[in-house]
């Protein structure tokens, strides 16, 4: 299952000559691949660029009429990626697997309330969510979020899942450490009534977008805080105060 998104791993681990800026959109492709069953990926490629953008017409003027400059190159790699490593991705055999059983016992444990958003401070619960568990990648975790598809997770195999679990008495100083920033608690409370972009919190809080980036870095941070998974796209990733933090943080205080 995922074969594909495990392939591009392997290939990563074994220093297959890919262009660092290529690295993240590729990988993003992969699981959009893997989620849609997907197996003709040079074939898709087109289709993957016009769904990502929400529009139809000849991929490399969509790419070329993007307004962000950083996007254009990684995009275009990606359109003109090498035969060779097409192949690979499609027809690599994989050598190992995790054992059945340990991955049966990690999937049961990411299932578990609360968990997953402690991991990547998303809530998956309005997406779908795919779970790969990864061999090739064993000490890390990936999430890419693809419009009109969900949610993927890749969770190396030796991830001690158990600390996502529940929440410790560190958990609880970095929440009062994060809140003790009066401007962070303002956006926390602001967060809590409603879902808000970078933008209008900076707006409505009266500060620069870089220090309203700042601060949600520490509030994402102490998990306070986390990314709406919205169907609309284009006005900017949104966020929201996780609630259920704030219950897991009273019970550490027994109130």
């Amino acid at each position: 299952m995922f074969e594909i998104y495990e392939r591009l791993q392997i290939l990563l681990k074994d220093g297959e000559l890919i262009e660092p800026e290529l690295i993240g959109p590729l990988e993003t492709y992969c699981a959009w691949a893997s989620m849609n069953e997907i197996k003709d990926l040079k074939g898709n490629i087109e289709i993957y660029i016009k769904n990502m953008l929400e529009a139809d017409g000849e991929p490399l003027k969509l790419i070329l009429d993007l307004a962000e400059e950083s996007q254009k190159s990684p995009l275009i790699k990606l359109l003109y990626l090498d035969e060779k490593i097409w192949d690979k991705l499609e027809n690599m055999k994989i050598e190992e697997r995790v054992d059945p059983k340990k991955r049966e016992e990690m999937l049961k444990k990411l299932k578990e309330p609360g968990t997953i958003y402690r991991m990547i401070a998303v809530d998956p619960s309005d997406s779908k969510l795919f779970i790969h568990i990864s061999k090739s990648s064993p000490n890390k975790f990936n999430m890419h979020y693809i419009m009109n598809s969900g949610i993927f997770l890749s969770v190396g195999e030796n991830i001690d899942i158990e600390k996502f679990s529940k929440r410790t008495e560190e958990d609880l100083i970095s929440a009062f450490k994060a809140l003790s920033d009066e401007n962070r608690l303002k956006i926390f409370r602001m967060l809590l009534e409603e879902s808000m972009t970078t933008s209008q919190i900076a707006e409505k809080i009266g500060l620069t977008l870089s220090t309203v980036n700042h601060h949600l870095k520490s509030l994402i941070s102490a998990n306070l805080v986390g990314l709406e998974i919205s169907s609309h796209t284009g006005k900017g990733a949104k966020y929201l105060s996780n609630k259920n933090a704030l219950r897991d943080l009273f019970e550490l205080l027994d109130l």
